[in-house]
């Protein structure tokens, strides 16, 4: 009888560990990045809401909630439209809501304050938007493409629907 038919062998219980380990670890963060994900659809368009409150732009903030409304609009048109299989196995893939929703916030930043008033600020945003569509890849429930097509909806939509306004 060997060492290896009783299942003693250190070397191959010390081999499966770290590999249960590693799937617990890499579940725990996935879980975490799409947790963030999630906050951050909701975050970043709320955040510009309340920055155009504080700036006192009441137009402006009916300009974002107009071109979120626009934007949810034409995601679930598209969705339909496309319906293309998410990498997970669901349907209505793209374009990614997510990102869409993250860009939509930067995006209102970038078009209604502009680069030249609030770099530092437009740039965080775009930062976590960019985050918020990698998580959607990272936590396989969409194509790269997916999340560039919300990317590119949502500031197509900034751009049309969300005039310049020196603060």
């Amino acid at each position: 009888m060997s060492i290896d038919s009783l299942g003693l062998d250190s070397t191959q219980n010390s081999q499966q560990t770290p590999k249960a380990e590693k799937s617990y670890l890499g579940r725990q963060m996935n879980q975490t990045i799409g947790c963030l994900g999630d906050v951050g659809q909701v975050v970043l368009p709320l955040g510009a809401g309340v920055q155009a409150l504080f700036y006192r732009d009441y137009r402006g903030f009916f300009l974002l909630a107009l071109a979120t409304a626009v934007n949810q609009v034409c995601i679930e048109g598209l969705k339909k439209v496309t319906n293309i299989t998410r990498p997970s196995g669901g349907r209505g893939s793209f374009p990614s809501g997510h990102t869409a929703a993250a860009f939509l916030g930067a995006g209102f930043i970038a078009c209604r304050y502009g680069m030249s008033q609030m770099p530092w600020t437009v740039f965080i945003y775009a930062l976590f938007a960019t985050f918020v569509g990698a998580s959607r890849v990272a936590t396989n429930n969409h194509w790269v493409s997916d999340t560039v097509g919300g990317c590119l909806l949502a500031l197509t939509i900034c751009v049309i629907c969300v005039p310049r306004q020196m603060v």
